[in-house]
């Protein structure tokens, strides 16, 4: 019986790590390195970016928001429906808007984003494994990510991986433009954090509530 059971957890261990491996390879092959750089170039010179996402999608968004706020980015993340059509709104030049829909069929981000934000100025990248050529085309940047049948429902892997695997690859690149800077930056985030998660402990201990 336990020999049994053993076989078939390998069989859907050995499914997940294919899935993942095709994933990972499709990703590599659509991946240009000149884009990569110059959407590297767009974070450094733009005063404010707003990503994007709805669902899984903006998991990502929020994921993102944490890993360059912590190096220095004035980015925010914007995932409800409603949240979106006001920021959308209120754009403007030398801002930037990254658009995220695995699908690139989600009409919160698809409608409201690449349109108006392009009327405003404001540059547009749109991350998606589907991008429609009318989209693409108001678009400053379509960043292609791979897609495996059934990946946006979740039911074998994490919808994300392909995007956060790009945004690994982005992220290396941003953060050597002026790598030191973003390093200082890093460490005065992460000595924030620390010192207020002491103050918390600190506060506890006294028996006051934290903050």
């Amino acid at each position: 019986m336990e020999q049994s059971v053993r076989k078939i957890i390998s069989l859907f261990t050995k499914k997940v790590q294919s899935s993942y491996q095709k994933l990972l390879q499709e990703n590599f092959k659509l991946l240009d390195e000149n884009q990569i750089r110059r959407i590297a170039g767009l974070l450094n010179v733009s005063r404010r970016v707003f990503v994007y996402g709805m669902g899984s999608s903006g998991n990502v968004a929020e994921e993102f928001q944490l890993r360059f706020m912590r190096i220095g980015l004035d980015v925010t993340a914007v995932t409800d429906s409603q949240m979106i059509q006001m920021s959308a709104a209120l754009v403007e030049e030398r801002m930037l808007v990254i658009a995220i829909s695995l699908s690139g069929t989600t009409r919160e981000i698809v409608g409201k984003v690449s349109a108006s934000q392009k009327s405003r100025n404001a540059k547009v990248i749109f991350i998606t494994a589907n991008p429609a050529p009318e989209t693409a085309a108001r678009c400053d940047e379509v960043l292609r990510v791979a897609y495996l049948k059934n990946l946006d429902t979740g039911t074998k892997i994490s919808p994300q991986f392909s995007i956060l695997v790009m945004i690994d690859i982005l992220y290396s690149y941003y953060f050597a433009n002026d790598s030191y800077f973003k390093a200082q930056k890093y460490k005065e985030t992460l000595s924030a954090i620390q010192g207020k998660h002491k103050g918390a402990m600190e506060d506890a201990e006294k028996g006051e509530d934290p903050e």
